[in-house]
């Protein structure tokens, strides 16, 4: 098992790893398998171009024996070019307990580094025990902050905050 960032022309697999992803979880996106299927393939394809090769955008995917089995992606917002946000963050669960969860995180912090943030940011379902501890395992605390989840509005998503190095902002202090 390896994690890399994905390829290009890989989004034919990457787009049957979201919809299976969208489908065993489905209360832990905030999209839906549904949303996923009706994207069309120039969609796809343009995900998967920008996260094999953006330097604003990166997805990473585990791989066994030449199928994917899990991916996580991280984006830096242009408001906020210093905050990696993670997103669509999944492991296939015949490869749950293994350590993928934490490698994908490993590999999408390595990145948000590169690319110049000190701190990545997601958001997780509040009943999500499994990921809560994961990502604490990995480094994230919980803001405090909270809101629904876009996909099923009576769920609450839990924010959490992982420091990646010392804030290179200039910050004024009183």
């Amino acid at each position: 098992m390896g994690v890399r960032r994905v390829r290009a022309d890989e989004w034919e697999q990457l787009r049957a790893l979201r919809v299976r992803a969208l489908e065993e979880s489905p209360d832990s996106f905030g999209s839906t398998a549904f949303e996923a299927r009706r994207r069309d393939e120039g969609e796809w394809r343009a995900w998967a171009a920008a996260g094999a090769s953006s330097s604003t955008t990166a997805i990473f995917v585990a791989e066994e024996s030449g199928r994917l089995a899990g991916l996580c992606g991280v984006f830096l917002h242009e408001d906020e070019p210093w905050i990696g946000r993670i997103v669509a963050m999944w492991v296939d669960p015949r490869h749950r307990g293994c350590r993928l969860g934490e490698e994908l995180l490993d590999a999408a912090s390595e990145w948000s580094v590169r690319q110049g943030a000190d701190e990545l940011v997601l958001d997780v379902t509040e009943a999500n025990e499994a990921a809560r501890r994961l990502y604490g395992r990995s480094g994230f605390g919980e803001t405090g902050t909270s809101a629904p989840l876009r996909s099923n509005p009576t769920l609450l998503t839990v924010e959490m905050r992982k420091q990646l190095s010392w804030p290179r902002r200039c910050r004024v202090s009183a």
